[in-house]
């Protein structure tokens, strides 16, 4: 049962040269934004927040390189339900391979995962003032993480057919509505039904998510024992900043995740529609742009900085924002 019929119009919608006009066009327009972003980490974080610092920036590199790969490098224009595309990016201009295209893309998105992973891992360090077991561990366990994030789509990388002929006449008995202007560009197919294609990213996923909720609860724990020890205001803090960075996170997770649920109902409903496919990629595509911007909101020392140089900081904010700085020193 093909996914469209022939007689389905093709739009400007559904176009790649649209598509790959929109997203270069929007990662060209985010780079200032992202290089903002990582000025006001690097050179606009408080002393009180250091230790937040390098994690922080992690995060946001990796954010912003995914959203790099996807709008610029890569730019996959991808025909789905079907784990199929064409590249229309940097790389494809300068002559890689698709398939190691394909690999980066997945390898980048994970090892954004490790690094959302690493800011509440930072947080529990510090919380839990842990000079133990886990002060030993912490170490392997990043290099473990960013590893497997490396690693764990190899396997269905290696099974990628070197012979891609058969792709269009694939493509093409699923997907029938698809113009010949697209089927005789250079279409890739990742797979057709393997297991190891189906189950690597979905296990990577998971594997993340279970981390960062076991972390989240010992976070939760070592701030019911913090409040014995500490005054409550400090308590509050530092709950306020574990929501500032659930936020900060959450805003491009469902900006991330949508798209990607989208994809795979579509697959079950055996529903093609390439404009949805594309916008679904280019709202993928700009969730590091929105986790940079929800990073500049949230915290307020970037903030600050950044009404500074539009000139909305005024003296009413500046005083208030100087006693917040003032009662967060010591808490991180």
């Amino acid at each position: 049962m093909a996914y469209c019929s022939a007689n389905d119009s093709f739009t400007l919608l559904d176009s790649p040269e649209f598509f790959s006009t929109v997203l270069h066009t929007m990662g060209c327009l985010s780079i200032p934004v992202y290089v903002f972003g990582g000025y006001c980490i690097l050179a606009k974080t408080p002393g009180d927040m250091h230790t937040v610092k390098f994690s922080l920036f992690n995060f946001h590199i990796w954010s912003c390189f995914v959203d790099i790969v996807l709008s610029l490098l890569t730019t996959p224009y991808m025909l789905g339900p079907l784990f199929a595309g064409i590249p229309l990016g940097i790389l494809s201009l300068v002559g890689m391979d698709t398939a190691p295209q394909v690999y980066l893309v997945m390898a980048a998105e994970a090892a954004m995962g490790v690094a959302i992973l690493g800011l509440f891992e930072n947080r529990y360090f510090i919380l839990s003032n842990d000079t133990g077991w886990w002060s030993r561990l912490r170490v392997p366990w990043y290099l473990v993480n960013y590893f497997v994030a490396f690693a764990y789509y190899y396997p269905a990388y290696s099974g990628i057919a070197d012979d891609q002929t058969d792709a269009k006449a694939y493509v093409h008995e699923w997907l029938p509505c698809l113009p010949a202007s697209v089927l005789n560009q250079s279409i890739f197919l990742v797979g057709t039904g393997s297991a190891i294609t189906a189950l690597s990213g979905p296990a990577e996923i998971v594997l993340i998510y279970v981390q960062g909720f076991a972390i989240v609860q010992l976070i939760t724990r070592v701030l019911a024992q913090y409040g014995h020890q500490m005054s409550k205001s400090t308590v509050h803090l530092q709950r306020k900043f574990i929501r500032s960075l659930k936020l900060q996170v959450a805003i491009p997770f469902f900006i991330f995740v949508l798209p990607i649920l989208y994809s795979t109902v579509s697959g079950y409903a055996y529903y093609h529609n390439q404009a949805l496919n594309n916008f679904a990629y280019v709202v993928l595509s700009t969730h590091g742009f929105f986790s940079t911007i929800s990073l500049i909101v949230i915290h307020t020392p970037y903030r600050k900085f950044a009404l500074q140089c539009i000139g909305l900081d005024t003296k009413d904010a500046r005083k208030k924002n100087s006693v917040v700085s003032t009662s967060v020193t010591t808490t991180f």
